[in-house]
């Protein structure tokens, strides 16, 4: 389980930092960095990849690990999810509630 966070981890931080490259590389910061189709799009596939990871590494764990280990892990990614894009997205100043 270990290995999809650290890619779950990584790659949301290699994302928002190729967005932030972007943007500064930009004429205008404010402008997208690497498309709003683009940005969505590469959160779902990571997600999905981390995803399948942590079932492939949960199935191989001993049988009385519990559903909840398997919850747990996808609610503090979900949490660390939000926190990165929100303080990334709102920090910047890219856009705001």
């Amino acid at each position: 389980m270990g290995n999809a966070i650290r890619i779950w981890i990584g790659g949301l931080l290699a994302i928002v930092t190729i967005d932030y490259l972007l943007r500064l590389n930009s004429d205008d910061f404010y402008r997208l960095g690497l498309g709003e189709t683009l940005w969505f799009i590469s959160h779902w596939i990571l997600a999905l990849f981390s995803l399948a990871i942590l079932l492939r590494g949960w199935r191989g764990q001993p049988k009385g690990t519990t559903i909840g280990s398997l919850l747990g892990t996808v609610f503090l990614a979900s949490v660390f999810y939000l926190t990165v894009i929100y303080l990334y997205v709102l920090g910047s100043g890219i856009d705001s509630l």
